[in-house]
């Protein structure tokens, strides 16, 4: 199983931390105020994926949350399918 650094993960300056493991998780490109190089729409972009990437520990915790639901039978049947995706997710985000 791969680890990766315990969450929660948040988002300071232009970086992504852990502070339960006390280190970066990634550095992103400048994310400030100002524009150099970067277009505005490059610093709404980085902005939005360093959100992702902060939610990244909750979004697997919620997902294993809801397929252990399932097998106890608290999901719908309807959305079974979506257990299915989150499967999956959670495989790739595990690198399996």
């Amino acid at each position: 199983m791969n680890k990766y650094t315990p969450g929660p993960w948040k988002r300071v300056a232009n970086s992504i931390k852990s502070r339960k493991a006390n280190c970066v998780i990634v550095r992103l490109p400048a994310l400030t105020d100002r524009v150099g190089d970067e277009t505005p729409e490059q610093i709404e972009r980085w902005d939005a994926d360093a959100r992702l990437i902060a939610a990244a520990p909750e979004l697997l915790e919620a997902l294993e949350d809801l397929l252990l639901m399932a097998i106890f039978g608290s999901v719908p049947t309807a959305l079974m399918p979506e257990c299915d995706a989150a499967r999956a997710a959670i495989a790739k985000a595990k690198g399996e």
